[in-house]
């Protein structure tokens, strides 16, 4: 499981077009109640955060091709996530005038302004 997930996060740092993913999460962003909740997310919906399909047709393809677990959605950003249990990580994309952005840290890699690399545990 451990060459996967390095797998992945090597696609995600190196082999993924980050202008195209911050762009599409900006679309996602500024329309995230338009898209299908993901059914893996019991319980009620939360009007803070959009618990958005992964696989939902209407999320832009620089998005879904990567093959999500989940996609969180609110008002000022927006997180894919990789990964579950005790060890997620991922993209977190801020919109244009979102002043709450990542600062570095351990577990935290600036790929662009507004674009951001995230592990929650190594």
């Amino acid at each position: 499981m451990n060459e996967h997930v390095d797998l992945t996060k090597d696609v995600l740092i190196h082999k993924t077009d980050h202008r195209a993913v911050l762009s599409a999460s900006r679309d996602v962003l500024r329309t995230r109640h338009d898209f299908q909740r993901d059914t893996n997310w019991h319980g009620p919906g939360n009007s803070h955060v959009s618990m958005i399909a992964p696989d939902d047709p209407k999320v832009p393809l620089a998005i879904r091709k990567l093959g999500a677990a989940s996609i969180l959605v609110s008002d000022g950003w927006l997180c894919i996530e990789f990964g579950g249990g005790f060890h997620h990580y991922g993209f977190l994309a801020y919109s244009e005038i979102s002043t709450n952005v990542q600062t570095t840290g351990e577990g935290r890699q600036k790929l662009l302004d507004g674009l951001w690399f995230y592990e929650d545990t190594k």
